[in-house]
């Protein structure tokens, strides 16, 4: 009998039904042991192979022997997660996706500038970017999350003033035709409201110092445009 009792892995798949949920396809990793018989595991684990589906709702630990050799175990670890859905509050984002020319005021000044939404990690997170145009460019790039509730939502927003500021996180929620977060900065609470708009987004920024008195520091409206050409930093 061989000493070589090294594991050979493979990725495999399989599909069960549970009474909860129905029909599953999970995601499997098969353990083959080299005890007596390697030619044999290599064999099954390669006729094992399959692509990778997604998977349901389970965890389960199969031992069984293998028809080829008493001496064989090919321990099967069902490896399943939930379907990803969407929040709804996330979904709110979704809206941004693709890319923008941006038109309003700073602090009064005219701006221009130019932006773009995209989906990270599987549409867990939404990156929208932000470049104004011109010889010495302000650039923003804030990351929206799922918030604990439903219709919640949270983001980071980094920019190329540097530094944490708390650090710069923001959360708010969906509202009837867009969403809003605030941020608190340096003493004073910014609301960012997103509100959909017949020529796309209004991007409004509100500035609550500690004395409570609002202002607004930006409004800008945001205009779907091809992404040809468009470069941002981050």
């Amino acid at each position: 009998m061989s000493d070589d009792i090294s594991p050979i892995f493979c990725l495999c798949s399989i599909s069960f039904k549970t009474a909860d949920t129905g029909a599953i396809t999970a995601d499997m990793l098969c353990v083959w042991f080299r005890v007596e018989y390697p030619s044999i595991a290599e064999q099954s684990c390669r006729s094992a192979n399959a692509p990778l589906r997604s998977s349901g709702h389970a965890a389960s630990l199969l031992l069984k022997p293998s028809r080829g050799a008493l001496n064989m175990i090919p321990v099967l670890l069902i490896l399943a997660t939930p379907a990803y859905t969407l929040p709804p509050g996330l979904a709110g984002v979704a809206g941004l996706k693709g890319c923008w020319r941006v038109t309003g005021k700073t602090l009064g000044e005219d701006t221009s500038a130019i932006a773009r939404g995209q989906w990270h990690l599987g549409a867990r997170y939404f990156n929208l970017q932000l470049r104004t145009n011109g010889s010495d460019p302000y650039e923003a790039s804030i990351t929206y999350g799922a918030g604990e509730q439903p219709r919640a939502i949270g983001s980071v927003f980094l920019d190329t003033t540097g530094g944490l500021y708390e650090p710069s996180l923001g959360l708010g929620e969906l509202e009837q035709n867009g969403f809003f977060q605030r941020y608190q900065f340096s003493g004073a609470v910014y609301v960012n409201r997103f509100v959909r708009s017949d020529y796309g987004w209004r991007w409004t920024i509100t500035e609550q110092s500690q004395d409570k008195t609002t202002s607004v520091f930006a409004d800008y409206h945001l205009r779907s445009a091809s992404c040809r050409g468009m470069r941002f930093d981050y």
